[in-house]
């Protein structure tokens, strides 16, 4: 090997370059016990789910790094005994081997003691005098094994093997290592499901104040002309406010361009598939000529709130502040002048009741779609323009 080939401080192997101080073993030569036979697809006609007794994994419960629990099936003592080759013990590495879930990875725990597995499940004991079995976790999950893997799977339904997991190379650094590289990666990742429920709190918070917001419980007393309610055709609101149709306050744009042309090909074009659900985010997106589109669309500036009319229960509205071009399945709409602030708009788009009610009366063809008859038929409580500004500019810095 010329000089050139070399790199100092590593070692050539199967994986590639690696330090010289780590090993490529096959994953077999980590284990203190042989992966037993998983268990037999046709001795679930033995299995009847019952509301106690032993849990029973099914490989649709693996995910990386860990398990769902929301949804437990157990089975009979007396079958978890017939079952005994697919028993599952606290400290194995459960790898899904089929499946949706198929190359995932985790560490049971025992949380439920010894348990029961369906067939598609692994269940390896490592032998931890050489491994880490969270380290070894980790790189099941990693790409370094996905890559190794995906060139095994060749069926039209997608499986591993026994051997072909037996095969699977391990970039095995020295034992101390493997367990630094395994806390850091548990802290990471604490870290990051942390941040995760942070998030979603405070967009529960966000979604329950701007509920409140919208239908006149939460009011800025500065702007309260009146503190009493008054019953409606929706229920109780403020006696300031009034309900109205949405298409006696908005405007949804009417008319398709050539996207071929050469004064909107360079334009951006957003679809359905560039709206995040729920949440009013506009994910990536590229220009008409970019994404090769032909058929007409709508033309929307930067006052156009975009809502998506096709499969309304998946909530995609966002309001671009840009002006570009829109797919046919998606209506640009504005707050008329004087009438409706469009960030008020925006948001009630995005709330609670719109969504019902688009939902509702989106299944009366085979495909849900809300039309533009339904749309403009929407009623809602309507505050005075000054109050609309106030709840929107609000929930934008939420």
């Amino acid at each position: 090997m010329s000089m050139a080939e070399t790199k100092q401080g590593y070692k050539k192997t199967k994986l590639g370059w690696i330090p010289e101080d780590w090993d490529a073993p096959k994953f077999k030569e980590l284990y203190s016990n042989p992966i037993r036979d998983f268990g037999s697809f046709s001795s679930t006609k033995l299995i009847t789910f019952l509301e106690s007794g032993v849990v029973f994994l099914k490989s649709e419960m693996i995910d990386y790094g860990k398990i769902h629990w929301d949804n437990i099936f157990y089975i009979s003592h007396e079958v978890h005994k017939k079952l005994n080759k697919s028993t599952v013990y606290p400290g194995q590495i459960l790898f899904s081997k089929i499946g949706s879930a198929l190359g995932k990875a985790v560490v049971y725990e025992g949380e439920y003691g010894a348990c029961n597995s369906n067939a598609a499940i692994a269940k390896i004991s490592i032998n931890e005098s050489i491994a880490d079995k969270y380290y070894v976790t980790n790189v099941l999950n990693h790409s370094i094994s996905k890559r190794q893997f995906k060139r095994k799977i060749i069926s039209l339904l997608p499986r591993l093997n026994l051997g072909d997991i037996n095969s699977l190379y391990i970039p095995l650094p020295p034992l101390p290592e493997q367990k630094k590289i395994a806390q850091i990666l548990s802290t990471w990742d604490k870290a990051i499901e942390k941040t995760k429920q942070l998030i979603e709190q405070k967009k529960l918070l966000k979604k329950g104040l701007m509920q409140q917001l919208l239908t006149g419980k939460v009011r800025f007393e500065e702007l309260v002309h009146e503190k009493e309610f008054k019953k409606t055709k929706i229920g109780l609101i403020p006696k300031d406010w009034k309900v109205v149709n949405l298409g006696d306050c908005t405007e949804i744009q009417n008319g398709q361009v050539n996207p071929t042309e050469e004064r909107y090909s360079n334009m951006p074009h957003v679809g359905p598939g560039n709206i995040e659900k729920f949440t009013g985010r506009l994910l990536g997106y590229k220009t008409a000529k970019e994404d090769m589109v032909t058929s007409g669309k709508y033309l929307f500036n930067e006052n156009h709130v975009l809502y998506g009319k096709i499969n309304p229960q998946l909530g995609k509205v966002v309001f671009p502040r840009f002006n570009g071009l829109a797919s046919a399945d998606i209506y640009p709409i504005s707050g008329k002048d004087g009438i409706m602030d469009t960030d008020f708009l925006f948001y009630l788009l995005l709330g609670e009741r719109f969504f019902y009610y688009s939902v509702s009366v989106s299944n009366r063809t085979g495909m849900p779609k809300i039309n533009r008859v339904d749309l403009n038929a929407f009623n809602f409580p309507l505050p005075l323009l000054s109050e609309q500004r106030k709840i929107a500019r609000s929930l934008i810095k939420k």
